[in-house]
């Protein structure tokens, strides 16, 4: 019989070295769990993988207003899902490009796009590695993505955004506040699942962790998943910003900070906001 030992739950459940794991792609394109989240995608009430429908059209109306996007528009939504930003602003005849990692939603996104007719290039990707294309007046990065990564990574995407942009372009992204960093306290939970949970189609436990780095700003959700079969981990990072942290970064990567909100739906922006969202801008030459 095999047992588990204290030494090996300490093991398991020990708090994480930052960075020391990135498992963002390998947790969306997951067989079983991709299942889960296209689904809450989709869920019009849900906010678990995107944002709710209600959110998202008022949103995408802002965006269309606050952008002037028009059919001499070309936008890129960079982790893009299953099309619900590309979507509804391709109906203004923007040349509009997705780009994600997940090959489930992806696949849904292109389907959809043939379906309602619309002319939307769709890549199943990291948009770490691949090419962009380009040039574009216009990147949209939502939901919080850019706060999931490393800062090794954001400087790169940074990097790659700045040289995907045209000049004068804008960058329209939402991030993570300090304020919601102190909203969060560090817990422990346990969850046992006889089949078709969430994390696998076989029963298992999952050790639920939340870890805080006060030094950093910084949130890493912790999942270790124990099946009969498998112990695998996966790590959910999340960087929370102060405007001045964010703009620093910015700045260092070649972008202007131009205007602040406290949300993708361009509500007036509230230092006490749970997120921000921000226009940086490219230069013009």
């Amino acid at each position: 019989m095999n047992t588990i030992t204290f030494t090996d739950l300490d093991s398991l459940l020990c708090r994480p070295e930052p960075y020391a794991q990135y498992t963002t792609v390998e947790f969306w394109n997951d067989p079983h769990v991709s299942q889960f989240l296209l689904q809450e995608h989709l869920n019009p009430a849900s906010d678990l993988a995107s944002r709710n429908h209600a959110f998202l059209d008022r949103s995408a109306e802002w965006i269309i207003n606050e952008f002037g996007t028009s059919a001499k528009s070309t936008v890129l939504d960079l982790g893009c899902g299953p099309g619900l930003y590309t979507s509804r602003l391709a109906k203004t005849g923007a040349g509009i490009t997705g780009i994600d990692a997940s090959t489930r939603s992806i696949d849904y996104a292109k389907e959809q796009a043939t379906k309602n007719g619309l002319a939307v290039t769709y890549r199943n990707g990291n948009y770490l590695d691949c090419d962009y294309g380009g040039p574009f007046d216009l990147i949209l990065m939502i939901f919080c993505d850019f706060c999931v990564l490393s800062p090794v990574q954001r400087s790169k995407l940074l990097r790659k955004i700045r040289e995907a942009l045209t000049p004068g372009g804008s960058f329209f992204f939402d991030v993570s506040s300090i304020q919601y960093y102190q909203n969060i306290r560090e817990k422990l939970e346990i969850e046992f699942q006889e089949e078709g949970g969430f994390w696998s189609p076989e029963r298992y436990y999952a050790f639920n962790q939340t870890f805080k780095y006060d030094d950093r700003n910084l949130l890493i959700d912790k999942y270790t998943i124990l099946t009969g079969r498998e112990t695998r981990q996966i790590h959910h990072h999340l960087q929370c910003y102060s405007i001045d942290m964010i703009t620093h970064e910015l700045e260092e990567n070649g972008l202007t900070m131009h205007k602040t909100f406290s949300n993708a739906a361009g509500d007036k922006f509230e230092e006490e906001s749970n997120e921000y969202a921000i226009i940086a801008v490219k230069d013009p030459l």
